[in-house]
């Protein structure tokens, strides 16, 4: 059984690395899609010079890339998408992730933000569910999201829900690109929504399985880009920094009202290639 991770970034030029290292040596090669999302281009750039900046940042975000590759040699197992000479804009995130299905040439599909590490066991473990049930379609998991700092977690509302991050790829699979929450979705473009499909196995589990670095000391400037994105991609109800100055025993989620508590999670249980 072979496998594919593929890896959307940009603005994440601190985790990039880490996230490599944490599953190279699990997979069998890495489609890297450096791009902007169309509407998050929009909201964030848009002043005298916006232009020049987002593609100071692309090419910024692209060479993190190359200097991660470079230094953990992964040269023979990566391929960049989007490069630092023509910088892409895409209409949306499905835009995205359907470039890299377009290059995926192995068994499994293992989708990776530049934001999401992994320990070896649990990769092991969610490769050798896959190895044990030939049928398995599609795998969802929980993850531990951190917040300010990498000592803090958040827990409750939608940071328990599980996430789906991985495939028995098949080469019709495509995220519905005409849907707002298309990045959310898999179709099989031969028949219709991958999930309703009678002959497609989900396992479900609630144990975490994925460390998301995505909030944790992150520069002010990258949350609230993210942050005004949301308020502009039209699918939350509502968007609020509860980030900036949030404070201990303050709602954190800022997207969703569901009730959350940020608590302590001890460092010496975070990956290694985060300590």
């Amino acid at each position: 059984m072979t496998v594919t991770a593929g890896m959307l970034s940009f603005m994440q030029d601190d985790t990039i690395k880490s996230s490599l290292a944490s599953i190279m040596d699990f997979v069998d090669e890495i489609v890297i899609v450096n791009g902007l999302v169309k509407t998050y281009y929009e909201v964030n750039y848009n002043y005298p010079g916006g232009h020049e900046a987002a593609i100071t940042d692309l090419i910024r975000s692209y060479n993190s890339v190359v200097e991660a590759v470079d230094d953990l040699g992964l040269g023979d197992k990566v391929k960049i998408i989007s490069g630092h000479i023509i910088p892409h804009i895409y209409e949306s995130k499905a835009h995205i992730q359907n470039r890299i299905l377009e290059n995926i040439t192995k068994d499994i599909y293992l989708k990776v933000d530049g934001d999401e590490v992994y320990k070896p066991e649990d990769l092991e473990l969610i490769l050798n569910i896959f190895n044990m049930d030939s049928e398995l379609t599609v795998m969802a998991y929980r993850c531990w999201h951190f917040w300010k700092s990498l000592d803090q977690v958040v827990i409750g509302g939608q940071w328990d829900s599980p996430v789906t991050r991985v495939w028995r790829f098949k080469p019709s699979f495509r995220h519905p690109e005409s849907s707002r929450i298309g990045f959310n979705m898999m179709y099989d473009t031969k028949e219709a929504k991958l999930i309703e499909m009678p002959w497609v196995r989900k396992y479900v589990t609630h144990i975490r399985l994925m460390y998301h670095l995505g909030y944790a000391d992150r520069p002010t400037r990258a949350v609230q880009n993210k942050l005004r994105y949301y308020k502009h991609r039209n699918i939350e109800k509502h968007v609020e920094d509860t980030w900036t100055k949030w404070r201990d025993g303050e709602h954190a989620s800022p997207t969703h009202d569901d009730p959350d508590n940020v608590i302590l999670y001890p460092v010496e249980l975070l990956p290694e290639v985060l300590q």
